[in-house]
């Protein structure tokens, strides 16, 4: 099993050890806008067609089933890559929002709130966790081993604008996905593993996560208190956004 043994935030273990003795937040996280940076496995496949993911905006949450609906239901964590939802729909020469994606089960016109499918659509650019621990481990670490996965055969278009957007195939497996809930710093950041292909070929990615997005070109940038970053986040600079540290945030094996 693999987990996470040193987040390095801040960069003194003394912050960590004095935030155990804090009651625990349990497992959160923090919905809204995550900068997500791909960090491709092997290097040789750069220059493939599934290997040049470099960073992406996600939305990423904590989703509840209300216990009037299902008491036994748990909790699961959701993740939107943005690259994914703008592929589920378009926009057309109306102004109608319309999926690209085949539906089942198809669209209901008669539908009040949703009668192109479109929400349907979008959906589907979800990944949801197969279980979401309530409590972290002993080092603050939430561990979701595994996902749903987001599968779009987006169909060529023509939207709105007039512009031609091709048909294009995703797949997006993540797993062993490490979160980080401490009390100082709950729900922030998280690292994990991503199997994407696009029909052609298939790449791994380790994925790093930081909430909130923040664009940046230097790492002095992404330690400013004004960015609303944890100012116990060892984030850098990368792909154009503020990210943990992939020197200082570790795995290993046990």
């Amino acid at each position: 099993m693999r987990s996470v043994t040193a987040m390095m935030l801040g960069g003194t273990a003394g912050l960590l050890m004095g935030c155990s003795e804090q009651p625990s937040p349990g497992c959160q996280v923090q919905d809204g806008p995550w900068h997500v940076v791909y960090l491709l496995k092997n290097p040789a496949q750069a220059g493939s067609s599934c290997g040049g993911l470099t960073s992406d905006t996600f939305g990423v949450y904590k989703f509840l089933v209300p216990a009037s609906e299902d008491p036994r239901t748990p909790s699961s964590m959701a993740l939107r890559p943005q690259a994914a939802v703008s592929l589920a729909t378009y926009v057309d020469a109306a102004g109608v929002r319309q999926p690209r994606v085949d539906l089942t089960p198809p669209a209901d016109p008669t539908s009040p709130t949703d009668p192109t499918g479109a929400l349907q659509a979008s959906r589907g650019a979800t990944a949801l966790s197969t279980s979401f621990p309530n409590e972290p481990d002993a080092q603050d670490v939430c561990r979701v081993p595994s996902f749903s996965r987001i599968s779009l055969a987006a169909r060529a278009v023509t939207d709105g604008s007039g512009a031609a957007l091709p048909a294009q195939t995703v797949d997006y497996q993540f797993s062993d996905v490490y979160l980080y809930s401490s009390p100082s710093a709950p729900g922030v950041l998280f690292r994990g593993a991503l199997v994407f292909g696009d029909g052609a070929c298939t790449a791994e990615y380790q994925v790093l996560g930081l909430s909130p997005a923040v664009p940046c070109t230097t790492d002095a940038q992404c330690r400013d208190p004004a960015t609303g970053i944890n100012p116990e986040v060892d984030a850098v600079c990368l792909q154009g956004g503020c990210a943990p540290n992939p020197q200082t945030l570790t795995l290993f094996d046990e």
